[in-house]
């Protein structure tokens, strides 16, 4: 059995995964992983082989699947163009907007999900990269329902509470693994993209997601 860090007992699953990708991202710039532009350069566009997310809940299991494979590329492809991560007031990490929007989810995530060693500065150490990411619960508890015209944030899309439960093993001699369990509110919006014969189809994307206060 993985012996289970002591972080497993967060309940805050998006919260953890970014603290481990910025650090991940600050052990990068110290290893000069930046170009001069300090952009991370991402690989040029492909055609995505997970199955077309005509519907919500086939878009989340690409979600889910990009995660698990730790392709930051198939995640991309699930974001919508004006995706927002809203973090909880809780996280010691968030910037001061409380806010990522796609470009810096995609900066952040990317070293988490290419397995990238981070760096604890508090602690002059440095942390071991994330192997394996392996979701034991993804499940939707509420159904999917329109965002509220008065509701701020995410006009015309849906919304549903998804519990996560996830155990990410690092990349370390022995067997050590995060066990995180969370609750998570995901916006998704469809939308009209052309395919790659010229004709037009609907398409759901990521617009929005929000970690949650614990109680």
């Amino acid at each position: 059995m993985p012996h289970l860090h002591p972080l497993a007992r967060s309940p805050r699953l998006a919260h953890v995964l970014r603290i481990l990708a910025v650090l991940a991202f600050l052990g990068a710039m110290a290893g000069g992983c930046f170009n001069s532009e300090d952009v991370l350069v991402q690989p040029g566009p492909v055609v995505s082989q997970y199955p077309f997310p005509d519907t919500a809940e086939q878009l989340m299991a690409n979600v889910r699947a990009a995660y698990e494979d730790m392709d930051i590329t198939e995640y991309a492809f699930t974001l919508h163009e004006d995706f927002v991560f809203l973090f909880s007031t809780e996280c010691l990490i968030a910037p001061e907007s409380g806010a990522y929007s796609r470009e810096e989810d995609l900066l952040h995530t990317g070293r988490l999900l290419n397995g990238e060693a981070g760096y604890d500065q508090a602690h002059d150490r440095v942390l071991a990269a994330v192997r394996d990411i392996e979701f034991v619960e993804f499940e939707n508890l509420t159904g999917w329902s329109e965002v509220a015209p008065e509701e701020p944030g995410f006009p015309g899309g849906m919304k549903a509470m998804y519990g996560v439960s996830v155990v990410m093993t690092l990349d370390t001699a022995d067997e050590n693994s995060y066990g995180i369990d969370a609750l998570q509110l995901y916006y998704v919006k469809q939308e009209a993209e052309t395919a790659p014969g010229g004709e037009s189809r609907l398409r759901y994307y990521l617009v929005g997601q929000k970690d949650l206060e614990s109680d």
